[in-house]
Formats: C-alpha cells, structure tokens, sequence
C-alpha cells in the first residue's frame, strides 16, 4: 500500500466520518484511480498479453480483440472530440493502405456519443474496423492517459509496444515490423 494508503487506514472511524469525510473519500478515489493506473500499465508492457475485450461496431454487431489473432493489430484510441486524433487520420490510411494484408486497425471511440462517432468515420471516410467504449472501461483497462494513443499487438495477441499521441516512431515500428 502506498505512504497514503496506510495513513489513511490507521485513521480512527471518528475522523473518517467527521468534516474531512468528502476530503479523505477524494483522497481514496485518486488512489484507487493511480492504482487501477499502474495495474494497466503492468497490463500493457511489450510482451504482456493484451486485454481482451468485445466491443460494438458501427454496424451494431460485437467484435473481439482475440478474434483478431493470426494478424498485427493497432489498437487506436482515439474520439470524434479530438483534434489531433482526426489529424492523425490521413497518415494512418497512407499505412493501413499499404500493409492492410498484414494488419488490422481496430479504432476504439472514446468517452463519444454513438451518433458523432459514427458520423466521424464517414466524414473522415476512415476505411478500418472501429468500435465504441460506451462506458470507459476499456480504456481504463488499456492504461490510456492521452489521444489519440495506440498499441501494437503482435499476431498472437501480446503488446508489442504502445505511443502517447502522434509520433513518428509508431510509424517507423509499423515499418520495421511490416515491411
């Protein structure tokens, strides 16, 4: 348990229900928050198994990661919300275009609204697999902390590496592991 943790544990159940009641409960939420945090960071080391999950697709129907196996994956967090991720788009055609026979991009709405979401992909015409997180999990679950943010995931289902907002260093890594 962290420094925190312990102290507020030794805390008698007076104080814990006294006046810094609301303050010590936001005090256990951040922890509780940094904690599911560093477990997601364990979760999406290179080499770790990625979290499975099944998410909703445009059309409606379910799909999931691991019925993505046998090809490279990148998942992209990204949501119709956010600048830099719809930026990131044409960039992200350019290599889905030149190596979609080895890879699929399953892009991950976030924290969106089901009918800007899908009104994002057609306006940015936007070829690949997407999916929508209804209530954050999977990106909690994904250690995400910044869109758009990526991972690569091997052909058999570990995580290769993962990218804080638009680099160039993803794309060379797609390079390195594609071409």
């Amino acid at each position: 348990a962290s420094v925190a943790g312990r102290y507020l544990d030794s805390l008698t159940d007076g104080v814990c229900n006294s006046v810094f009641k609301p303050m010590l409960d936001r005090i256990e939420q951040g922890l509780e928050a940094e904690r599911m945090r560093q477990e997601a960071f364990e979760r999406i080391k290179p080499g770790a198994e990625a979290p499975d999950f099944t998410l909703q697709n445009t059309e409606g129907a379910q799909v999931s990661l691991s019925s993505l196996r046998g090809r490279y994956v990148v998942l992209d967090f990204w949501g119709s919300w956010c600048g830099w991720c719809i930026k990131g788009f044409p960039a992200m055609k350019e290599y889905y275009n030149r190596y979609k026979d080895k890879l699929e991009i399953v892009g991950v709405a976030c924290y969106d609204k089901e009918e800007r979401w899908k009104d994002a992909v057609v306006k940015n015409r936007v070829p690949w697999l997407h999916v929508i997180s209804p209530d954050g999990t999977t990106e909690v679950r994904y250690g995400v902390t910044a869109y758009p943010f990526k991972i690569i995931v091997s052909p058999e289902g570990t995580v290769i590496k993962s990218f804080k907002g638009e680099t160039a260093e993803f794309y060379r890594m797609l390079d390195k592991l594609l071409q």
